[in-house]
């Protein structure tokens, strides 16, 4: 009972989590799409930031705390999600809509 009860909390924390994963993976390159209003420099400094040098520092002191291949894993995740919410603290806070003179 113990080890149906623990797999069963396992496959709803997985649904749960590919969800949300899902769900921030498709909000990021939308966010992303103020390149067409030509704001391009800010999408790029987001998605550079977050996938190569936060996801190295990130593997950088994970790897010299542990050899789980799991915590490895975990790094994409966590970039997505700090890469997404960089991108909508700037869809609501700065004025990406008016044009440059």
């Amino acid at each position: 009972d113990t080890l149906a009860a623990i797999s069963l909390a396992t496959a709803v924390t997985s649904c749960i989590m590919t969800f949300g994963i899902g769900i921030l993976v498709s909000i990021s390159p939308v966010l992303s799409n103020y390149r067409g209003a030509g704001k391009s420099t800010a999408p790029m400094l987001f998605s550079v930031i977050n996938y190569v040098f936060l996801r190295q520092a990130y593997l950088f002191i994970v790897t010299k705390m542990t050899s789980s291949v799991l915590f490895v894993f975990m790094g994409w995740p966590l970039t997505w999600v700090t890469c997404t919410v960089m991108f909508l603290i700037y869809y609501f806070k700065v004025d990406w809509l008016k044009m440059d003179d």
